[in-house]
């Protein structure tokens, strides 16, 4: 279904958590705002988003958590390696704790904070019922209360210029009927979650092959923002993967299925020996500790595998495993389910020489002797891997586990400015036009996202949305 009116002060492409932050901001300015959303439902990845990043927050000073903004800027300067904009940081640190206030304020619910990894800061608010629930039962509310149209099954096909290379309106078009209608408008905002699902994009815009890229998304996020602002003459920018860690390799299961099992988190967030598509071991395995950084390593590789024996999975049963300290109760038995329905991911064999040759590792042989070596010796004079990580692969039988690099998005591909204005190929705004949330992140990132700082991405989602709407106020 097409709106009635034909004119708004603003149209929002894109109804997840930054495009609806952004609408509720511009219900709080008065805007006459247009929020259309292609999928069906409102939300899109942003359902599955489980809190915000914010520092020095009322929840923080109350349980006496210190981490302060000076903190954060310079470790996200240094993990960026000063390609993010420090400008946008800056800001966005400095307001990160009165955007937890005003979305209390529209119906947001928080519950406990937590952190991410080992090393993670107490810096991540965590919403009630997630995303779904600051989207569906916080903000929306809201907006429909205050007079903001929004459209679902309806998306933007084109954005049009007037003779001043300035925004003056946008075609969209509904799903079912196919109808087309022109909609007047000197602001667009562009919400649309990134590429994540746009496999050219990510092979063009990223490092990351897409072949080695497992999507757990809405599976809506195509880089139509991107395709929208390079048709007006946007800037290409380089773009970035949430990795978040290793996934079970399955082409014929979500990847949903797998996250948090026994099999998936031994595999993928313990340590264990990994190795590439020829059986050389590629990274120290402790990066599977912060999966931002553990899914960087698998960046380069073709194949992935994690290599154990019968006597670590024992282990991890009875012992638990060395980072998480975590009992994997379930892990043989899922083991075992995999091989009765000759799940694609594992493999296993009575001894390491069968195993390479069944999976094509033709070096997996020596680097397991080679390995064994240093697990004796409890030192890792390769890579210099915790020594409780260690474990020999020495009984059989043996197991292979093959995983792909699973991504919550891939963000970026325009670049804008502190304002959130979109930038042309010279590096000037284009009058009207504007990026947030996954489609603007790469500001604040560099290659990879820091789970350090945990909650960032949807931190920005909120910040980001909020800014536009008020640059857009200020320019009116």
């Amino acid at each position: 279904m097409l709106p009635n009116k034909n004119e708004y002060d603003l149209v929002i492409v894109g109804a997840g958590l930054s495009g609806m932050a952004a609408a509720t901001e511009a219900a709080e300015h008065h805007l006459s705002t247009l929020l259309i959303e292609k999928g069906r439902t409102i939300g899109g990845t942003g359902n599955y988003v489980e809190g915000m990043f914010a520092v020095e927050s009322e929840y923080q000073k109350e349980h006496h958590i210190s981490v302060t903004k000076k903190q954060i800027l310079e470790i996200e300067q240094n993990f960026t390696h000063h390609t993010a904009d420090m400008r946008i940081w800056k800001d966005y640190v400095d307001k990160s704790a009165s955007n937890i206030e005003w979305m209390k304020k529209h119906g947001v619910k928080f519950g406990k904070m937590r952190n991410l990894g080992t090393k993670g800061l107490l810096v991540w608010h965590i919403f009630k019922d997630h995303g779904k629930g600051a989207i569906q039962d916080g903000l929306e509310p809201f907006v429909r209360k205050h007079g903001v149209d929004i459209i679902t099954s309806v998306s933007a096909k084109k954005l049009q210029l007037d003779a001043n290379n300035t925004i003056s309106g946008v075609v969209i078009e509904d799903y079912l009927s196919k109808q087309i209608k022109f909609i007047r408008t000197n602001n667009v905002i562009l919400a649309t979650g990134g590429f994540l699902n746009n496999s050219k994009l990510i092979d063009k815009l990223t490092d990351y092959s897409s072949k080695r890229v497992t999507a757990m998304n809405s599976g809506k996020n195509n880089g139509d923002g991107l395709r929208l602002a390079y048709a007006v003459g946007a800037y290409q920018a380089m773009g970035f993967v949430m990795s978040s860690g290793g996934s079970l390799k399955d082409d014929q299961t979500p990847a949903y299925i797998f996250r948090g099992t026994d099999l998936n988190n031994a595999a993928t967030r313990e340590g264990v020996l990994w190795v590439n598509q020829v059986g050389d071991r590629f990274t120290n395995e402790d990066t599977s500790a912060n999966w931002g950084v553990g899914g960087r390593s698998l960046a380069r590789q073709f194949r992935s595998f994690a290599i154990m024996d019968q006597k670590q999975i024992n282990s991890f049963v009875t012992e638990g495993a060395p980072i998480s300290n975590k009992k994997y109760l379930d892990l043989k038995q899922q083991i075992k389910t995999a091989l009765q329905k000759n799940a694609p991911y594992i493999h296993q064999a009575d001894n390491i020489e069968q195993l390479a040759k069944n999976i094509n590792l033709p070096n997996l042989v020596n680097t397991v002797n080679h390995y064994n070596k240093m697990c004796h010796q409890k030192k890792d004079t390769d890579l210099y891997k915790d020594a409780r990580m260690l474990y020999s692969i020495e009984e059989g039988p043996f197991y292979a586990i093959e995983f792909n690099d699973v991504a919550f998005c891939a963000a970026g591909g325009l670049r804008t400015n502190p304002q959130n204005q979109v930038l042309d190929i010279n590096g000037y705004a284009i009058p009207g036009l504007y990026a947030i949330g996954n489609d603007a992140a790469n500001a604040i990132t560099g290659d990879s996202y820091d789970v350090v700082v945990s909650g960032a991405e949807a931190g920005y989602c909120i910040y980001s949305g909020r800014n536009a709407v008020q640059t857009i106020d200020d320019l009116s």
